[in-house]
């Protein structure tokens, strides 16, 4: 049996999702499944996919009923995985052709660890190199907690997991937290407050970034209280998790988690466009991106 499960949540992916797949095909590492979610695709994402999983039986290709909305989607490639660690892969993105076998090494030699990552290269206007940040010869195990937690990275929601650790997170999300701003780092947060979290420059994440419908635009601002009331609700999350937090010793203070809700909307941000709409100036509609 494969011990690693890939996740690809696609809507609409047609024309980079061949890409994409080609390269979970080449990775060095063969002992994988491969699940694509197609979300109810209305392009020609389901008829390349098939003719992909023709020629690998490791790919396999499922197509929901009807758009369950992307958090869903990217619930049910975990769902679907019955292997000991799991990574998602989204349909705009590559990797380094060692990146699941590097990780998956990662994960065997470190036994506590829940989630392991590489570099990360985002590639939006300029490109960005992201790496992992491990504690400091001589840091103070809390502080590097705190270090740890405020450094943590969206993209290491690419990263690769222990199966049942990242289905619980994601679990608790979708039960508790009604929006589709901010999951990742939220699911993200356990991890890096508990030191659960490995890293590697020896492989390399490429984040594609590709524009999509109801991205914003230069001079666009999102209505100010309705960010507000998705920071609150972030904030709100994090808390609920103190208690889980500390039965692993890994409480964090709630200042800490304050500054970690600028993971959904920063504060500043919220106060420049209160400072706009102010002015006079119509902040752009929210779409279901932001729901």
């Amino acid at each position: 049996m494969p011990r690693v499960t890939v996740g690809v949540p696609v809507y609409n992916g047609a024309t980079l999702i061949e890409r994409a797949l080609q390269n979970l095909a080449d990775q060095t590492y063969r002992d994988i499944r491969v699940v694509i979610m197609d979300n109810a695709s209305t392009d020609g994402t389901g008829e390349i996919v098939r003719r992909f999983a023709d020629m690998d039986p490791r790919f396999e290709y499922r197509r929901q009923p009807h758009n369950r909305g992307s958090m869903a989607n990217f619930r049910d490639c975990v769902d679907a995985a019955d292997t000991p660690y799991f990574l998602w892969r989204a349909y705009d993105d590559t990797s380094d052709s060692n990146y699941i076998e590097t990780l998956a090494s990662l994960l065997d030699s470190h036994p506590g660890a829940g989630l392991a990552v590489g570099q990360t290269l985002q590639l939006k206007r300029r490109s960005r190199m992201r790496r992992f940040t491990p504690p400091l010869p001589g840091e103070p195990r809390w502080v590097y907690r705190l270090r740890a937690t405020l450094k943590t990275r969206a993209s290491w929601i690419y990263g690769m997991f222990r199966t049942d650790d990242i289905r619980r997170e994601i679990s608790d999300i979708m039960q508790t937290y009604p929006h589709v701003n901010g999951w990742d780092n939220l699911a993200l947060l356990p991890f890096a407050a508990s030191l659960r979290i490995v890293g590697t420059d020896a492989t390399r994440f490429h984040q594609g970034f590709v524009e999509r419908p109801g991205d914003p635009k230069k001079g666009d601002f999102l209505d100010p209280d309705m960010m507000q009331r998705l920071r609150d609700d972030f904030y709100a999350y994090t808390v609920s998790l103190q208690p889980r937090l500390a039965s692993m010793g890994a409480s964090l203070p709630n200042a800490i988690l304050w500054l970690y809700a600028d993971r959904s909307y920063r504060f500043a941000k919220i106060l420049d466009a209160r400072r706009r709409r102010w002015l006079g100036h119509a902040p752009r509609a929210a779409t279901t991106k932001y729901d």
